[in-house]
């Protein structure tokens, strides 16, 4: 899941659902972008990193 910061409408999107792996593309529209990335696992650990970009 991400949650972009500098979204007008900021809210957690999901990037899969019970997937083991991602390898599609995700696109985000010009600008810059503070996202906070969240991944779990199926035994409710879960961690967050935030990162930062300017397309």
């Amino acid at each position: 899941m991400y949650y972009d910061l500098n979204s007008t409408r900021p809210r957690w999107i999901s990037l899969c659902r019970n997937c083991n792996s991602y390898n599609k593309k995700k696109s985000f529209r010009t600008g810059e972008h503070n996202l906070i990335i969240m991944a779990s696992d199926k035994a409710s650990n879960s961690d967050q990193e935030m990162i930062s970009f300017f397309i």
